[in-house]
């Protein structure tokens, strides 16, 4: 439970961080500032999840259903993309309803 909340942790706040606060050219300081922070909150998480038993196997049935979801969009789901080629949002859409749902099975099952 503590590592499935601490990379879930660490990989949502280090996309939200890396793609909206550091810039290119960041110094150093401020890279190893914002990396302590997100460490700090993957942990953070991550013994959360461990006190909280339910929240751990939400997490492990939404990781679940986003991998088999990936699985099943590489297989046959990408023809769903539109003509337009909207292709990420065929993909975030079944991402989201997957992983939901089986992080739900997770949570009461």
């Amino acid at each position: 439970m503590l590592i499935t909340g601490f990379f879930t942790g660490f990989g949502f706040l280090l996309a939200i961080l890396g793609e909206f606060v550091l810039e290119p050219d960041a110094n150093r300081s401020t890279v190893v500032v914002v990396t302590l922070i997100i460490l700090i909150f993957g942990l953070l998480l991550g013994y959360i999840t461990t006190i909280h038993r339910k929240m751990g196997t939400f997490m492990l049935g939404m990781w679940t259903g986003i991998i088999l979801d990936m699985l099943m969009y590489e297989s046959f789901l990408y023809k769903l993309e539109g003509k337009d080629g909207s292709k990420s949002l065929t993909l975030w859409i079944s991402v989201f309803t997957v992983g939901s749902a089986f992080g739900i099975l997770g949570f009461f099952i």
